[in-house]
């Protein structure tokens, strides 16, 4: 109902800054890693690489220890008419949707580092998975399943699929891209 989509828009805003954090990382990450590219300097590609997954890490971390330990303040920002039914349905959705957090950030990371090293294939194939391929049919499918929560959840899984497809597009990509032939 009304209630639930005013809740979704709470944890819509939030989302919004840490998603708009990742991508910084990536667009700060990519014309390095692209210079890196043209040089066929696979060890700066994957440094690049290695330093903007940590710091999409670590952000994770924060976002992930805010989110948990004051859900109740983060949510009550966002309800100006103190609806208990409202705060209640936020707080679990912070509680829950940002466990997607981490995995958001890397296929962020990892969509942009393809793109960074001409395969951009891998990366716009993550990039629908993530938006539109799984997440609409788990939510679904979740939250027929764990009502609410489900839903809530449906992100953290599409997220976490797609960003482990992208760790395994990036291990083919690394074997059959040979050092010095980029």
């Amino acid at each position: 109902g009304n209630t639930g989509v005013a809740a979704y828009g709470v944890i819509a805003n939030v989302a919004c800054v840490t998603t708009a954090v990742f991508n910084g990382v990536a667009q700060g990450m990519q014309p390095l890693t692209s210079a890196a590219c043209a040089a066929h300097d696979r060890t700066r590609e994957h440094l690049c690489l290695h330093y903007a997954i940590v710091t999409t890490l670590v952000f994770s971390a924060l976002v992930c220890l805010v989110t948990w330990l004051w859900p109740g303040p983060i949510a009550a920002v966002f309800n100006s008419e103190h609806d208990p039914m409202l705060q209640a349905i936020a707080v679990q959705g912070l509680e829950l949707y940002f466990l997607s957090t981490p995995f958001a950030g890397i296929c962020i990371i990892l969509s942009t580092w393809f793109a960074s090293v001409h395969d951009p294939k891998p990366g716009q194939l993550m990039s629908i998975a993530r938006g539109f391929v799984l997440v609409i049919p788990l939510a679904y499918g979740m939250a027929a399943l764990f009502s609410t929560a489900g839903a809530w959840l449906a992100a953290p899984v599409a997220e976490a699929l797609t960003a482990f497809g992208g760790w395994m597009l990036y291990r083919r990509h690394c074997q059959k891209t040979p050092a010095g032939s980029l």
